[in-house]
């Protein structure tokens, strides 16, 4: 069995602490490095190789492949090696197939839902289907404001090639009305 070249080994031991699979219930710190390696496929293999090394030796968001990983994760921080250590890793993960994590990747959507409530109040102590026209004045009876919370939620649905797309559903439920009884 051969042994694992320099590359292989810097980038297991340094990339994939954080491009690598997550361990159940822990939260992902970078993108998987099969998305790492989709955003530089477009280039040859040399200027992704050089591309790799600039970005991690000077990581900068304004010149990011990846600006959504930006957002979810923040900027990486640079990794202080010689560039022939870089060199190797960059040129370790241009030749290799990383596999995509589950739930990662094209098609990994997040929904998000809202929801609206709706409600009607009662003035206090009327009843409207008890309303004394002495009392209160029927036309009046039940018309308060009501005010209502909703909550919604979303569900990521993916295509093997696009963006996730999410789906909202919200309700909501009404709240305790006000209203004056006139004088």
């Amino acid at each position: 069995m051969a042994e694992p070249d320099k590359g292989e080994t810097m980038t297991k031991a340094l990339c994939m602490a954080c491009h690598g699979d997550t361990q159940a219930g822990q939260k992902r710190l970078a993108p998987p490095m099969k998305m790492v390696k989709i955003r530089y496929s477009a280039l040859k293999k040399d200027e992704m190789v050089k591309a790799i090394v600039q970005w991690a030796k000077k990581p900068d968001a304004k010149h990011s492949r990846m600006p959504g990983a930006i957002r979810n994760f923040g900027l990486m921080p640079a990794l202080p090696l010689p560039d022939t250590d870089l060199t190797a890793i960059a040129t370790y993960i241009s030749k290799t197939e990383f596999a995509m994590p589950k739930g990662c990747g094209p098609g990994a959507g997040a929904g998000a839902g809202a929801g609206a409530g709706k409600g009607k109040g009662a003035q206090a102590g009327c009843d409207p289907t008890k309303c004394d026209p002495t009392q209160c004045d029927p036309t009046n009876c039940g018309q308060g404001q009501g005010k209502g919370q909703g909550q919604g939620q979303g569900r990521g649905q993916g295509r093997e090639k696009g963006q996730g797309q999410g789906q909202g559903q919200g309700q909501g439920q009404g709240g305790q009305g006000r209203g004056q009884q006139p004088q």
